[in-house]
């Protein structure tokens, strides 16, 4: 806007007013004009003063850093998915298996394609009850264990297991 009213200062120093305006010179102004109301329209500019800013920040506490007891690693926060471009919660991130867990505590992805199949019950097209499967499959602990398993199944299992399934395809040709 201050720019407009400079060019505006500058253009009436520059050229004689009282001369009769050209069509160039009418349709500068005419654009001119128009740049500006759009300008206006789009940039409504709240006219508050330093002393109100500075009272908006004090009352959200925006000049005091959060405490490392309060900050909480676990918690991300993102903007929402675009439609483009998927969100961290909607691309499957496989779980590192904990390092210091013995082997034997270690689950195979056969077992978890044998407890979910289990689960799901392709007959009956129910599912089982978590008691049932616990009964079968003694590694089971929750239902959320299960439908985590479920989407590492159809996911292929971990690196390991996808690497492997394609040494065995192609050992086979």
């Amino acid at each position: 806007m201050n720019v407009l009213k400079l060019l505006e200062v500058d253009y009436r120093q520059t050229f004689q007013l009282d001369d009769a305006p050209s069509e160039a010179d009418k349709l500068l102004k005419e654009v001119l004009e128009a740049i500006e109301e759009d300008l206006q329209c789009d940039l409504q500019i709240d006219h508050a003063t330093f002393e109100d800013f500075e009272k908006s920040i004090i009352s959200f506490n925006l000049l005091s850093a959060l405490d490392e007891a309060e900050f909480d690693d676990n918690v991300t926060t993102e903007p929402p998915s675009s439609g483009t471009e998927p969100s961290s919660h909607e691309l499957f991130v496989p779980k590192i298996p904990d390092p210091r867990a013995e082997p034997s505590q270690m689950i195979d992805l056969d077992y978890e394609k044998r407890s979910v199949a289990f689960w799901r019950n392709a007959t009956s097209k129910k599912r089982r009850s978590l008691t049932a499967v616990q009964n079968r499959f003694t590694r089971v602990t929750s239902v959320r264990q299960l439908q985590d398993w479920e989407k590492h199944v159809k996911a292929g299992g971990s690196r390991m297991d996808k690497l492997k399934a394609l040494r065995l395809e192609t050992g086979k040709q």
